[in-house]
């Protein structure tokens, strides 16, 4: 089996590229460490392949919401293709580019009521998001006055999309509960109580212990 010199893959991704000449295109394992990349930092790929391989890396539109938009970053699909012959298989991928100040919004659809409120337990993908990005601020979105609790602590939100610091430190990933009061109108009108709650938090990089 040969492999390449390591090389720059895009922004900041570092991989070998290897082929073999014996039997079909395999992939027995694709990985990317870390899944996050804050800015300056580099992803490195990881992979158990055989064939003849390569790399296409794409940058994925993101869903645009005017109430609670994602800023300075981009998810990168990196898929990882193995060929032989006319046999092909791919394995695809997701991380995240962090670039400078960055804002992600946490949403999550309602699933409960209580007391006049509408509730949206759920969590934040722990897959992508690990513990190495954590909140710096959060605010409303929606124009909807929030209870939040996560990770232990709780947070009031203005509907006026104040930003608060009570939830500085805790990681993005993990369960989140949002809570809004419903109008008397929305109590009496069921089809206008909202799907999902949402806000939005300012993100920094946590910096990696010596």
């Amino acid at each position: 089996m040969a492999s390449s010199p390591t090389r720059r893959v895009g922004w900041t991704l570092l991989g070998l590229l290897a082929s073999s000449a014996c039997g079909g295109p395999q992939i027995r394992s694709f990985s990317i460490t870390p899944r996050v990349v804050c800015e300056g930092e580099r992803a490195v790929l990881h992979w158990d392949a055989e064939g003849a391989l390569a790399i296409t890396m794409e940058i994925e539109p993101e869903a645009h919401d005017p109430d609670c938009p994602a800023v300075g970053r981009d998810t990168v699909a990196l898929t990882l293709v193995a060929s032989k012959g006319s046999e092909e298989l791919n394995r695809k991928m997701e991380m995240v580019q962090l670039h400078g100040q960055s804002a992600e919004p946490v949403v999550i659809q309602t699933n409960a009521m209580e007391g006049g409120q509408v509730i949206a337990r759920g969590e934040k993908n722990v897959t992508v998001w690990g513990n190495r990005v954590e909140v710096a601020a959060v605010a409303a979105c929606g124009h909807r006055s929030l209870t939040v609790e996560h990770s232990g602590r709780t947070a009031s939100l203005g509907a006026e999309g104040a930003s608060s610091d009570a939830l500085s430190g805790t990681a993005l990933s993990g369960p989140w509960e949002l809570r809004s009061p419903l109008t008397p109108k929305e109590q009496a009108e069921p089809s206008l109580r909202p799907n999902a709650l949402k806000l939005l938090a300012t993100l920094r990089c946590r910096q990696e212990k010596p």
